[in-house]
């Protein structure tokens, strides 16, 4: 019975100890209930496996610090850090990634999700394989590729460059965290996470790719950048791509991949930009040419979405939310 108690409280004592080979990072700003209502879905899994959380707040308000220490109460590691002055998006992310010490660390953004079982794969995987850098699929991806480890950049590169965009399927090792001094801040403006994956891939190429949806987004949040959808995807998209190293060779196909994949300047995308005044005649004649490209769409088709009028627009969106309704 001794043994037995003894036994017992040390497997307790093990099972509470905070796990070293992976946290979770949460670079916020402004969300404090979208995050708090993620933090508690996630927190069955992450008490599991007693996996650190670490946010990084760019807010200007408190909302979010006392959000957070009403969590610690029942959930003691989870760590919050206030920016101050605020980092922007750019500088919040490489700070998140920063805070933990653990031998990876898991990148989400406030709004995403992870399912249930995602953490425990990506644990097996860093004790089996050890890779350098860890991406999952997501929900409304159109991406299908076997799980693999990749030890071949280029192939990285062509297959899921555009993928890894989204804040939250990657999984960072700390030598490849180690590397962010190294980057140059002008060359990787709103996707400094692509910029750290593949400058540090190009040295040490060690990728593994999990196929299974393991992440998705809270469909009640909105995008960061919406309103700036074309500089970011048609000007900073292009720059970070193409500041990668030379050793990377199907640029000018990888810059295209998101928008082609995401339909980002679809027809109905368009539609929805320019109902909400994201896009106009000077947005068309400004990015035309890369417009032409991106969205497969003639230059007449552009020009007459960026000068329809926006009420009527509006008029069209909202009757068809409530018609889709009214039939579900």
């Amino acid at each position: 019975m001794k043994e037995f108690t003894t036994l017992f409280y040390s497997m307790k004592k093990q099972r509470n100890m905070t796990n070293k080979k992976l946290s979770i990072a949460i670079p916020s700003y402004n969300r404090p209930e979208i995050l708090k209502r993620n933090i508690l879905k996630l927190l069955p899994e992450i008490r599991e496996f007693s996996i650190q959380i670490f946010i990084s707040d760019d807010s200007i308000k408190n909302e979010t610090q006392r959000m957070i220490e009403e969590i610690q109460i029942e959930y003691r590691d989870i760590f919050y850090f206030r920016n101050n002055p605020n980092l922007g998006h750019d500088g919040n992310i490489l700070q998140t990634l920063r805070l933990p010490k653990t031998d990876y660390v898991w990148l989400i953004g406030d709004s995403i999700l992870i399912e249930q079982g995602g953490i425990k794969r990506v644990l097996e995987i860093i004790t089996n394989d050890k890779p350098e850098i860890i991406a999952v699929n997501a929900r409304n991806r159109k991406l299908d590729e076997v799980d693999l480890l990749y030890l071949d950049c280029n192939e990285v590169f062509d297959k899921f460059a555009w993928h890894l965009t989204l804040t939250g399927c990657t999984i960072y090792s700390k030598s490849s965290i180690d590397t962010i001094d190294s980057l140059r801040k002008n060359e990787y403006e709103n996707f400094p996470q692509i910029s750290l994956i593949f400058s540090h891939l190009a040295k040490k190429c060690s990728f593994y790719w999990v196929n299974q949806n393991f992440v998705y987004a809270d469909s009640s949040k909105e995008s960061y950048w919406v309103d700036n959808v074309f500089k970011i995807f048609l000007n900073d998209w292009k720059s970070v791509i193409r500041n990668l190293p030379i050793c990377y060779h199907n640029k000018r196909k990888v810059i295209l991949m998101h928008s082609s994949i995401m339909s980002v300047f679809g027809f109905k995308n368009l539609i929805l930009y320019r109902a909400r005044g994201a896009y106009n005649i000077n947005i068309f004649k400004k990015y035309k040419l890369d417009l032409l490209e991106h969205s497969g769409l003639s230059a007449f088709i552009l020009m007459i979405i960026s000068i329809m009028p926006k009420f009527v627009l509006k008029v069209i969106i909202n009757l068809k939310r409530l018609l889709k309704l009214k039939f579900i």
